[in-house]
């Protein structure tokens, strides 16, 4: 009969020895799962950061470009060295990395569609005398239009900077 318990306190042993070695190894992995799910997240919520910063660098830059150029009467298009904005960048980074800010996006794609709007009537209205009340109001208005614009894109930095850092936590 000693045998017999001594196979059975040497196979419990195994098998506990095997369980309690997987659970650790799931536990592991589970830890260095999450760890680098959040790493990635981090790194995914910077670069929107990052898109958030170029898209309202793109629109400062434009804005003051139309401004200059409507003001000595040049007919000079407006470019960026920067190439297309990255609204389609930072619509999927948000989408698949930071579903949370959407309605942020929203407001951007709105103040953007304002901001062109605004543009494409300053570039319209000819500065002469008939036209020089139009002129007023339109820079007014433009003034306005890229001041929301930019606290939009602010208020969706401040959110992606406060994500990130509950995500540090």
């Amino acid at each position: 009969m000693a045998d017999w318990t001594s196979a059975a306190i040497g196979l419990t042993g195994t098998i506990v020895g095997a369980v309690s070695s997987g659970g650790i190894a799931w536990l592991s992995w589970t830890y260095t799962e999450k760890t680098r799910t959040s790493q990635l997240r981090l790194q995914k919520l910077e670069q929107l950061y990052q898109v958030l910063i170029r898209i309202r660098q793109h629109y400062v830059e434009l804005y003051g470009h139309i401004t200059v150029r409507l003001a000595a009467d040049v007919d000079e298009p407006a470019h960026s060295e920067d190439g297309p904005i990255p609204f389609a960048e930072m619509k999927m980074l948000v989408a698949i990395y930071a579903a949370e800010l959407g309605d942020h996006v929203t407001q951007i794609m709105i103040g953007r569609d304002e901001f062109g709007k605004i543009l494409c009537d300053m570039m319209s209205v000819t500065d002469t005398p008939l036209f020089s009340s139009a002129r007023e109001n339109l820079d007014k208005e433009a003034q306005a239009v890229s001041t929301r614009f930019s606290e939009t894109i602010e208020r969706a930095m401040t959110a992606t900077a406060e994500i990130a850092q509950k995500e540090m936590s």
